[in-house]
Formats: structure tokens, sequence, C-alpha cells
């Protein structure tokens, strides 16, 4: 796939198509904005040659265009194309102030930084992390929200997750998944206190979501522990959605890891064995009842990119 002989023939199109965007592009009353569109429809479709051309014919009409660059940078990284989807990528998120939609720069900045993460380029994946996302956040950025954490991952260390829950707070924003990803590569890499502090901040930031949820029903629900909320969202399929999407087992699961690691062992069990008992059939099940079996700091090659 990466190699450009076998890009340029999966890139060939047929003189037709020549011909129909030659007639595209001559119709000056059809805006550049259509032309994005029909793309994405066409990438949706598995046409991801003709999607490709008509980004560029988009791009090529316009001084700026940032979400054309990112669903090219996008379409790129899918096919494996990692320079042409870096390139891209970048040029949206300098063109970030001309975005229709402010909160799309989100998925930009993560995309990014996924492809510096297939790159190996772990440097560029956590600066992108840092620049675009958690700089950004004004619950995370500060002194007194650096002091918060402290406070959180010691009551974790000592008191264990579910005081900890019962106690603080943390509301969610668009920064959950950088606190996702960094738990995992700080994991992985042996950086636990880096670890328990994104894992920490993300499993609070799900746990504040699903508690104020309830609460629009039932405003006299009180948090006493996960187990608990578990059992009372367990036949929701609201909830279910949402921790799938949150990917909430691999959070917890690297939460452990990071427990484990800074020797706080039976707190770091007490997860790996909620995640074996909760998480569907899958990756982070199988590897919770592996830990069980015989538990130790999880290699980096058990983790996910």
């Amino acid at each position: 796939m990466r190699q450009s002989m076998r890009f340029s023939k999966k890139f060939s199109i047929s003189f037709s198509l020549f011909l129909c965007l030659s007639s595209l592009s001559a119709q000056e009353e059809v805006p550049s904005w259509v032309m994005y569109e029909r793309a994405r429809d066409l990438a949706q479709e598995g046409r991801i040659a003709e999607a490709i051309v008509l980004l560029e014919e988009a791009i090529d009409r316009e001084i700026t265009f940032p979400e054309a660059e990112y669903e090219l940078g996008r379409l790129f990284f899918r096919e494996g194309e990692f320079t042409l989807a870096e390139r891209h990528l970048l040029k949206a998120l300098a063109q970030r102030q001309y975005l229709a939609v402010e909160a799309s720069f989100y998925p930009i900045a993560y995309t990014l930084a996924e492809v510096y993460l297939e790159e190996r380029k772990y440097h560029e994946f956590e600066e992108t992390l840092f620049t675009y996302i958690l700089s950004e956040d004004e619950s995370y950025i500060g002194e007194r929200n650096r002091k918060n954490r402290e406070v959180w991952t010691t009551t974790l260390k000592e008191k264990g997750l579910d005081r900890l829950l019962v106690l603080y707070r943390c509301p969610e924003n668009a920064s959950y998944r950088a606190h996702l990803l960094l738990s995992e590569f700080y994991g992985e890499n042996g950086r636990m206190d880096k670890a328990l502090e994104h894992a920490t901040v993300g499993v609070m930031m799900v746990v504040t979501t699903l508690v104020d949820t309830i609460r629009e029903e039932d405003y006299l629900y009180i948090f006493s522990s996960m187990e608990a909320l578990w059992r009372k969202i367990q036949q929701e399929d609201l909830f279910l959605s949402y921790l799938e999407d949150r990917e909430i087992y691999r959070l917890l699961y690297w939460l452990a890891n990071a427990l484990y690691g800074l020797a706080h062992r039976e707190e770091a069990v007490k997860w790996w064995s909620f995640v074996a008992a909760r998480a569907p059939e899958g990756r982070w099940k199988y590897l919770a009842f592996s830990q069980l079996r015989e538990p130790r700091v999880a290699p980096p090659e058990e983790g996910v990119r």
C-alpha cells in the first residue's frame, strides 16, 4: 500500500472521469462546497480515487478550504499514505480560523496525532495532543488544575477509585480522547505516573457524564461505586453505546496497568477484574483475564496503537 507504484494503480482513473471533471471545472456556478460534499459521498461509497480528485479540484478553487484539506488528509491516512496525510492535515490546522464549525478543529488534531502514532513519530504525537488539545482545555492548563490532578491521583492511590469518584467530579470535554490515548501511550512506555494521571482524568470524565445524565431523570441519585453504577445502566442502550464510544474498558485496563506499575497491586487487580467481568468479548476482556492469571506490567506490544 505504501509503495508508490501500488498507490498509482489504486488512484488511476478513467478517461471519462477526466472529461467529467473538466466539464465540472468549467461550470463556475458549481460551488466548491458542493464538490466537497460530493467527494465525501464518493468516499463513503468506496470511490476513493474520484473523491480525492474532487477534493483537490475544490481546494484549487479556494484560497483556504480547511474542511477539504482535512477530508483529503483523512482519506490519505485511510489508504496508508502517511506523508500525504500529514501534509494536508497540517494545512487544515494552519487554516483553523476559516473552519465553518469551530469544533471540527478537534477531529483534525486527533487524526494528525494518530498519523504520527502510525509513523512512530512519538514526539510529534505527544506534541500534537498537548499543543492542539490539552493546551486549549481550561480545565487542564494552569497550576491550580495541576494540583487538582495531584489530589485526584493521590486519593486514587491511597483510597481507591470508588472513593475518588464519590468525592470528585470532572466534566467531560473535547480533551477526553487525548487522555485515553496518552494513558495508553505512557503506560506502554513505562511512564506510569503520567499514565495514571491521564487515565484518572478520563475515567472521572466518563463517570461524571453518566452521573449527570442519570440525575436528569433521578435527581436524588448518589454515586456509591462503579459496580453499583454499572448495574444501574447495564440495560440502557444509550449508556452502553456511550461507554462503547468512549472505549471505557480500554481506559480502565490502562488505569489498572499504571496502578500495578506503581505498586498499588490490589487496586490494579480490582479493575482488571472489573474489565474481565464487564467488557464485551474482545481484546480488553482477553488482556484483563491474562493479567489476572499472571499479573504484570503490560509489555509494549500489548498496546493498541
